[in-house]
C-alpha cells in the first residue's frame, strides 16, 4: 500500500488556524456594525435635512400667510371703527334735535305783546368719561355722550302791565317740548327789567327780560 506525505500539511494546517483566528472574525464583524451604523446615520441625516428643508419651505409660508392676516385684522379694524362711527352718525341724524319743531312752537306760543330780540342755541355733548371717575371693569358700558341744549332768547314785553312775560314763560313751559321736565325747571326767567317809556307800547311803557329753555338730556351711546 502506497504511503502519502502531504508536504503542504503544515502551511494549510497555518492557514486554517488564521481562519479561525477569533480576533480576524471580530474585526470583520465590527467593520459591518460600523458600515451599518453609517448607512443608518447617513439616512437619518439625509432625513433630517428633507425635514429642514420642509421646515423651511413651511416658515416662508407662514410667514407670507402672517403678513397677509396682520393686513386682513388690520382691515377688519378699521372697518369696525368706520361701522361704529357711522351707526353714531345714523343714531345722531335720526334722533337730533329739531330746530325747526322748536322754531314753531315758539311761533305758535308768540304773543301779540312780545317781541323776540335775540335768540341764542346752546348744544354740547358731555362724554361719559368725563361725566365719571369710576375703575373701568370688565363688561363696561359702552361709550356714550349726553346731549344738552338750551335756548336764550331776550325779548321785549310791550304790555308790561299784563305780564306778557309770564304768559309766554307759561306757554311754553305748557306746551310739547317740555312734557318730560318739571314745570318750575324746563323754562325760567332769568331777566326781567323794570318797566320803561314805549311809544310803541299801547301802554305806553315796556320792559325787556330773557327766557332760558331747559330740554331732557338724552343719552347718546356709541355702539
Amino acid at each position: 500500500m502506497p504511503i502519502r506525505i502531504n508536504l503542504l500539511a503544515e502551511a494549510q494546517n497555518a492557514e486554517e488556524m488564521r481562519r479561525r483566528d477569533p480576533v480576524k472574525r471580530g474585526l470583520w464583524i465590527a467593520g459591518i456594525i460600523v458600515s451599518l451604523a453609517l448607512f443608518w446615520s447617513l439616512m437619518q441625516q439625509s432625513k433630517i435635512l428633507i425635514a429642514s428643508a420642509r421646515l423651511s419651505s413651511v416658515n416662508n409660508k407662514w410667514a407670507s400667510l402672517e403678513k397677509k392676516y396682520v393686513q386682513v385684522m388690520d382691515n377688519r379694524s378699521k372697518v369696525k371703527l368706520t361701522e361704529q362711527k357711522l351707526s353714531a352718525l345714523v343714531q345722531l341724524s335720526t334722533n337730533r334735535f329739531l330746530w325747526a319743531s322748536f322754531l314753531n312752537v315758539l311761533q305758535q306760543c308768540a304773543q301779540d305783546d312780545v317781541q323776540v330780540l335775540r335768540l341764542k342755541a346752546e348744544q354740547s355733548y358731555l362724554s361719559s368719561d368725563l361725566r365719571t371717575n369710576e375703575t373701568k371693569t370688565a363688561g363696561a358700558k359702552a361709550p356714550s355722550a349726553t346731549e344738552r341744549i338750551t335756548v336764550l332768547f331776550e325779548a321785549r314785553d310791550y304790555n308790561a302791565k299784563t305780564l306778557g312775560n309770564m304768559k309766554l314763560k307759561e306757554t311754553l313751559a305748557n306746551s310739547a317740548l317740555f312734557q318730560d321736565i318739571p314745570q318750575k325747571t324746563n323754562v325760567l326767567l332769568m331777566n326781567l327789567s323794570a318797566p320803561g317809556p314805549d311809544a310803541n307800547s299801547p301802554s305806553g311803557v315796556a320792559a325787556n327780560f330773557s327766557l332760558r329753555c331747559f330740554f331732557p338730556d338724552k343719552e347718546r351711546t356709541l355702539k
